[in-house]
């Protein structure tokens, strides 16, 4: 059962904008939307279930859906903050019925740009037509990621403070090793896989009434102005806006 919490920046007959909060722990049943729909995670993570597959999402990704596939969403303990792209499928032929993939600088900046923004209408169906084009492009590494990979990334996910030179020693490969094999299969470097985890457990703190100093250190930032410029950077929203939007 979910609770989201939902703010829609742009409705047309043919093209919806919306952000969404998805609670810590919530889930939804299979289903299915009558229109293509792309994703981008900005904070938080979950698993999506689809024909017998499953994909865990961290913050950061973008995903493509066809109208009428069916899938299950299950929330991780952060929280998910989602900006949600449903269009009419003719506007864009994918060539994948469902992916994810880490969204690249260039739609991450798209993605600010969208949420953070006052943008014109005109200019919003501009960018969400190339985040539409982007996720149409989705690929990914073939086969499963390597056990020490895994536990990085479960590790990273916890919050833990992590020191990666001996987390490489470790699991007995080369620190070089594991920066090029985490970021092949997750798309991102460790250290910047570990902020993104601390942000998106600040954007949960937010999202339950937090102020911005005891979100910043519930995360383990080493201040309030640490979590704001990292928030910020990925995002494109303040403590004070992502609050406001969320209780709109």
């Amino acid at each position: 059962m979910t609770h989201r919490r939902v703010r829609t920046l742009l409705s047309d007959p043919d093209l919806t904008l919306r952000l969404s909060w998805y609670e810590p722990g919530e889930t939804m049943a299979a289903h299915a939307h009558g229109h293509g729909q792309v994703s981008v995670l900005m904070a938080g993570g979950f698993r999506e279930i689809s024909d017998a597959r499953t994909a865990d999402i961290a913050t950061a990704h973008i995903g493509y859906k066809a109208a009428g596939l069916d899938h299950a969403n299950h929330y991780a303990e952060t929280g998910a903050l989602i900006l949600s792209l449903n269009f009419e499928t003719g506007r864009q032929v994918p060539r994948k019925a469902w992916n994810w993939r880490h969204a690249d600088a260039d739609e991450v900046a798209l993605t600010r740009q969208i949420v953070g923004a006052a943008l014109m209408p005109g200019e919003l169906r501009n960018a969400a037509a190339d985040l539409i084009a982007a996720a149409a492009t989705c690929a990914s590494p073939s086969g499963p990621p390597p056990g020490w990979a895994l536990r990085l990334r479960d590790q990273l996910r916890a919050n833990e403070c992590i020191d990666l030179d001996r987390a490489a020693d470790g699991f007995g490969i080369h620190r070089g090793h594991l920066s090029r094999g985490f970021r092949k299969w997750f798309g991102v470097p460790p250290s910047l896989y570990g902020l993104r985890c601390r942000m998106s457990h600040a954007v949960r703190e937010l999202a339950r009434g937090e102020t911005a100093a005891q979100a910043a250190v519930t995360a383990g930032f080493s201040d309030q102005s640490h979590m704001i410029r990292v928030l910020k950077r990925e995002t494109g929203l303040t403590p004070q806006r992502l609050t406001r939007m969320l209780a709109a």
